[in-house]
């Protein structure tokens, strides 16, 4: 049986107006109050004003943004060299998206903390035709393989950064399916994207497969996803992750039809939200297993929190602005 952390019914706000900084910063204050006493609230508030910080200080945004239009330049420098060219795209990650990845993040006993992709870039090799082949694969791993030797060289970026670890990959078929049924899956995968491409072997340096999450060999089942991520930390501590992908797969997530499009999911999930809101079910359900949550390192021992998970379920309610 799960424990739960109700958030608000917030799809209503997030979806017609512009307050989300507003709104984040509420909810960031009410989650403060319930410190020590709701089970993963200190980490709810650490992570909402981080992002809250993103959107209401812009500052912070622009001096990311600084920084990566400097790394993208140098990287550029080296891939030119090889014949590769790209273009990079800023990424902030939404409200909408942060909430639903805690929700993932707390089911799998994880600590939030463990969320480092509120900012990100994206990486595009730019091909010479509209479908991947054996050559724009080859580059898309080169690629790859520049980017973090950029980062994990402070002679190079002039900074001291730190490659973090991979974490497993999610909702997809095992390597051991990928080669022993090979066919079976490339034909499903077909039906979403007729054009997939899915290499057989990984063109990573061997240095550095345990920190990158590969979906161009392991395509998620649900949507056909491809590219390539990996996270990076910084000296002072922060986190931003880098995707890579060849411009057909970018071309084939942003298409309107694509099960891969973020904006077409999203638009699914806000009309289901919106049959909830009419049932007055609740659109945000924060939910964790006490069993697993139990053993996150800083939780145990402490007799003013409730090992089992929370004191009392929590509820906001818009309409009161506040909750019970």
């Amino acid at each position: 049986m799960s424990s739960k952390l109700m958030l608000p019914k917030i799809s209503n706000i997030l979806y017609v107006s512009n307050d989300t900084g507003d709104f984040l910063e509420r909810l960031t204050l009410e989650t403060q109050e319930l410190s020590g006493k709701l089970f993963y609230a200190d980490q709810i508030s650490l992570k909402l004003a981080e992002a809250t910080a993103l959107v209401k200080e812009p500052d912070n945004e622009n001096a990311f943004l600084r920084k990566a239009q400097k790394w993208g330049k140098d990287i550029r420098l080296e891939l030119v060299e090889q014949h590769i060219f790209f273009k990079s795209v800023l990424r902030r990650k939404d409200a909408h998206s942060l909430l639903s990845k805690m929700n993932r993040t707390m089911l799998e006993g994880k600590s939030i903390n463990s969320i480092h992709d509120l900012m990100g870039i994206e990486y595009v090799t730019l091909t010479t035709t509209e479908n991947d082949t054996c050559e724009s694969i080859r580059q898309l791993y080169l690629t790859t393989n520049i980017i973090l030797d950029y980062f994990s060289d402070s002679s190079r970026s002039g900074e001291r950064f730190m490659i973090c670890d991979a974490s497993p990959l999610k909702n997809v078929y095992s390597l051991e399916q990928m080669v022993n049924e090979r066919s079976e899956i490339l034909s499903y995968f077909k039906e979403m994207n007729p054009h997939v491409y899915i290499p057989k072997k990984s063109g990573l340096s061997p240095k550095y497969v345990e920190f990158v999450k590969d979906y161009y060999r392991q395509p998620k089942i649900d949507s056909c996803y491809q590219g390539l991520q990996f996270v990076v930390k910084t000296e002072k501590g922060g986190y931003f992750e880098i995707q890579v992908k060849t411009q057909p797969v970018f071309d084939y997530k942003n298409m309107e039809s694509s099960p891969a499009n973020h904006i077409v999911y999203r638009s699914k999930q806000q009309k289901k939200k919106t049959n909830c809101l009419a049932k007055e079910i609740p659109l945000f359900d924060l939910n964790f297993d006490p069993k697993k949550v139990k053993n996150i390192p800083g939780f145990r021992g402490d007799p003013n929190r409730d090992q089992s998970g929370i004191l009392s379920p929590i509820r906001w309610d818009l309409r009161k602005n506040t909750h019970y």
